[in-house]
């Protein structure tokens, strides 16, 4: 396995030397991590895709910069579009978006909005997306605290934090929030999607994801529904192992991206 860490946000993983990934036509799946992800718990997933084929390149966002999103979220979601414009090569790209991530997609769609010429063709290239516990704007309260600690009472400090923080620094930071956000549900994207979630999610939860779904499927996105009753936030793939390959190996082969042999 080659890696390369293209800076402190992006990494790209490759059963290629990374100095020829540019010469090969390889499918490149982009995994939108959730905040404070454990590197052995992404690493299941990118196996996932690099055993089907793919080249996987990861994204992660640190608590600064879902808080600041000027200076963070904004300038990872351009490093992404940027690093897809830069290697043409991949004319087959899945994004897997966990948590948060989908706000980050949000912020990405913005941006492919914004420079619409830099970027008109990657929403040809884009084939398939994965939402996996998706968050937008409105589980961030929730979802920010309960990403950095699981101590009750630090939660509910940092709940206050977070709903202080929305109030009093709109042109820092809520404005963006609710600009990613329509942006999301608004999606210039027209490929199919799969929608991963769980009753048992407070902060990815299934009403506000179906939100979502009713969105994209009102812009002609084929859209399935995965709903388990049981599996905590992002933890669908350790609770339902088989069942979530299965419907991820479902997904790709309708987007003709599963390998025949795997």
């Amino acid at each position: 396995m080659h890696t390369q860490s293209i800076n402190r946000n992006l990494q790209l993983k490759s059963v290629d030397e990374i100095e020829n990934v540019s010469g090969k036509k390889k499918p490149l799946a982009v995994i939108l991590a959730w905040m404070l992800a454990k590197e052995s718990h992404i690493e299941k997933f990118r196996q996932l895709y690099i055993s089907r084929g793919f080249d996987v390149l990861t994204v992660n966002m640190a608590p600064k910069d879902l808080l600041f999103p000027v200076s963070g979220s904004q300038v990872i979601a351009k490093n992404v579009l940027d690093y897809f414009t830069l290697h043409e090569n991949y004319k087959d790209i899945v994004v897997h978006a966990f948590s948060v991530g989908g706000y980050l997609m949000g912020e990405m769609f913005v941006q492919m909005r914004k420079d619409a010429e830099k970027y008109k063709d990657i929403t040809s290239r884009i084939r398939g997306v994965v939402l996996d516990s998706a968050v937008d704007f409105e589980g961030i309260p929730t979802g920010f605290p309960r990403a950095v600690t699981k101590n009750p009472i630090t939660i509910k400090v940092l709940e206050w934090y977070v709903s202080t923080h929305l109030a009093l620094m709109y042109n820092v930071a809520t404005k963006h929030y609710l600009t990613s956000s329509k942006n999301f549900h608004n999606t210039p994207l027209r490929c199919p999607a799969l929608v991963f979630v769980s009753e048992a999610d407070k902060v990815g939860s299934p009403i506000a994801n179906q939100m979502v779904i009713e969105n994209w499927q009102a812009r002609g996105v084929d859209v399935k529904l995965k709903c388990w009753k049981d599996s905590k936030h992002v933890s669908h793939l350790y609770k339902h192992q088989d069942e979530y390959i299965s419907e991820v190996d479902k997904f790709l082969s309708k987007l003709n991206l599963l390998p025949s042999k795997l």
